[in-house]
């Protein structure tokens, strides 16, 4: 990844975190911080990734300590991407997953698809079959949709196409998560849902083509537009 495509996404999340702000939605800003840890993690610069993502973690935590369980979650998963982290992966994975489970029993499920998010990276690191980290990934997914369907489509799906890419799932239909991810960012705009939903949309859909590797000019000439319209 080139150094210009790698600032235009690092700028893209720092401004995500200070739209946040200014719509009143205080406890995403940090995640602007915490994004630009994962684009340093996703070039391998892990002890930068880790170091940045908890400033954003320590912010969370001092705006609002319900998402304490969450933001232990994106520390140790950051974590889990650092070379020094060895066999703790093992005591990682099983601590998300039992946030997944603690998140569903008490009708939270913020902190359920935290766990499940994490706990799928923990997965993949670990060695799982590509095939059964999907399928399995799919059945959480359609156990929180149940629960709650709206925050499955805003925000699970996004995350969705994002591990799918992972999982070399979109290889064969490269446009399919972009399209994906413009119909969410429409939808979203049409039913007049809170500025920082199309933006996570957008979060995801530009991770999802990192991975890729597809990064391209028209790419950031959308990236530009979306951001610009939401900072209007």
């Amino acid at each position: 990844l080139g150094a210009k495509k790698k600032n235009s996404y690092a700028v893209a999340s720092l401004r995500m975190g200070r739209i946040s702000c200014r719509y009143g939605l205080s406890v995403h800003s940090p995640f602007g911080i915490v994004g630009f840890g994962m684009i340093l993690a996703t070039l391998g610069e892990y002890k930068e990734a880790f170091e940045t993502a908890k400033v954003g973690i320590q912010l969370l935590e001092y705006i609002d300590g319900a998402h304490a369980l969450s933001a232990r979650n994106l520390v140790a998963t950051y974590g889990t991407l650092a070379p020094m982290a060895g066999a703790a992966l093992g005591e990682f994975q099983h601590q998300f997953l039992r946030s997944y489970h603690v998140g569903m029993s008490y009708g939270d499920v913020d902190y359920a698809y935290h766990g499940v998010i994490s706990h799928v990276c923990c997965s993949y690191f670990r060695g799982t079959p590509l095939e059964e980290l999907y399928e399995e990934f799919n059945n959480y997914l359609a156990e929180m949709e149940e629960f709650q369907v709206n925050l499955a489509k805003w925000i699970i799906t996004p995350m969705w196409l994002s591990v799918r890419a992972l999982l070399g799932k979109s290889l064969t239909n490269e446009p399919d998560c972009m399209v994906n991810a413009d119909k969410l960012i429409a939808e979203t705009k049409k039913q007049k849902t809170p500025e920082m939903i199309p933006m996570l949309v957008l979060a995801y859909d530009l991770f999802t083509k990192i991975v890729l590797g597809t990064l391209g000019p028209h790419d950031e000439s959308a990236i530009a537009a979306v951001i610009d319209d939401a900072d209007s």
